[in-house]
């Protein structure tokens, strides 16, 4: 489970995807989206529900994938 490599954004910080640099006329990533990440970025832990969540930090995620 720790070398997957895609994943949809279920929440986010209101301070994640705030750099000085963001290329310029593009959106951050948003919840509900599928975003690709670094490999083996973050912690899985489970949530109450029962499921399995993992956290990564906002620079971990590499691009938006287009449905």
């Amino acid at each position: 489970a720790m070398a997957m490599q895609v994943g949809r954004i279920v929440a986010a910080s209101p301070i994640a995807f705030n750099y000085d640099r963001w290329p310029q006329g593009e959106l951050p990533p948003q919840v509900g989206d599928i975003v690709w990440f670094a490999r083996y970025a973050g912690g899985i832990f489970e949530g109450a529900d029962g499921r399995e969540y993992r956290i990564v930090k906002d620079k971990d995620i590499g691009a938006v994938i287009e449905a």
